[in-house]
């Protein structure tokens, strides 16, 4: 039993983690080939996603301003005609994993709004009647994956790695 105060103690990595830990290895945990593959496809699952979407945006033009109105948002028109493009920018981006972690503010900013003004606007429970899960289920999950893609970058498999051993070297 350890005779430290400390609330933590003994729970930190031991002699044998140390061979292992980012420090050690000079690697984030990130760049190891697990966690780069494993947000490798985070990354190409999201992608996807924005592409359908922006594409269908994109060809369904009218019923995109139409719902931006609905929504209340300012300048309907505007953001009608700039947000399929902006998500397919963003679902390139995210397979080339170049600016992952501002393709991720945005996808956590655009899902956070989706969800307080389209799916959970005038609701006063989230739960759908008579079906499983909840409303804005889907944009949920985005602003979660968003927010991941903020805190982590996109991982040793992406151009951002090389942009970041750059700067390393000076």
């Amino acid at each position: 039993m350890s005779t430290t105060t400390e609330p933590f103690a003994g729970l930190g990595p031991t002699e044998d983690d140390a061979a292992t830990t980012p420090q050690a290895t000079g690697r984030s945990v990130t760049d190891r080939w697990d966690g780069a593959l494993g947000l490798l496809l985070l990354r190409l699952g999201t992608a996807a996603l924005l592409a359908v979407t922006g594409l269908q945006k994109i060809d369904q033009r009218p019923g995109t301003v139409t719902m931006l109105r609905t929504a209340g948002l300012p300048a309907p028109d505007v953001l009608g005609a700039l947000l399929g493009p902006v998500q397919l920018a963003m679902a390139v981006a995210l397979v080339l994993g170049l600016a992952v972690r501002v393709v991720g503010l945005g996808l956590l900013a655009q899902s956070v709004v989706a969800l307080v003004l389209v799916d959970w606007s005038g609701r006063t429970d989230v739960f759908l009647p008579g079906v499983s899960g909840l409303a804005g289920e889907r944009q949920l999950l985005l602003a979660a994956i968003g927010a991941a893609l903020l805190g982590l970058g996109g991982g040793g498999l992406a151009l951002d790695r090389r942009v970041r051993a750059r700067r390393r070297r000076g």
